[in-house]
């Protein structure tokens, strides 16, 4: 049985390209955002129908925001690494649900959601007296939709809003 991130932990990566070629981890990740919300309706009732009707539009797509555990290791800590992701630009993410495998030296990611943003801002919160500090970074979608990946070497991709088939996301 696959290992759900629930229960070990999320993760976090972003890279230049779809495929996640040269991703790099944001450690300490704690919580991830909603994907969608509730869509806009219009109401098409007519008055001698016993029910109303109403027909879907479009859905809202907030800024993505997640949360983490800061860590101020130079270079190799979620608060460094988030600074690079800030100064990158657009970058593909992918939010791993299933834990992947290893190949070697590499991790094989597991199946999880996909999608083309850039990373806009970042705050640190305060401390207060015996609680752990958290911070925030926010993600803007840029690309087309957000997808569903199935994991593995040779991974396949549903539009998670239409779930069509997609060869390659954009």
């Amino acid at each position: 049985m696959a290992t759900y991130q629930a229960t070990c932990g999320q993760r976090l990566y972003y890279a230049a390209n779809y495929n996640m070629a040269s991703k790099v981890e944001v450690p300490g990740i704690t919580n991830t955002p909603d994907k969608g919300g509730e869509p806009d309706t219009v109401d098409v009732s007519i008055i001698s129908e016993k029910f109303k009707r109403k027909l879907i539009g479009q859905q809202d797509q907030d800024i993505m925001t997640y949360e983490y555990v800061p860590d101020f290791t130079a270079s190799t800590g979620s608060v460094a690494k988030v600074g690079t992701l800030l100064a990158a630009g657009e970058q593909w993410f992918y939010e791993e649900y299933v834990e992947g495998t290893a190949s070697g030296t590499d991790h094989v990611l597991g199946a999880g959601i996909l999608y083309k943003g850039i990373a806009k801002s970042a705050s640190i919160g305060g401390q207060a007296g015996g609680d752990a500090q958290k911070a925030n970074f926010y993600v803007q979608l840029t690309g087309d939709s957000i997808y569903v990946a199935s994991g593995g070497a040779t991974m396949t991709y549903k539009d998670l809003f239409s779930g069509a088939a997609v060869t390659t996301p954009a």
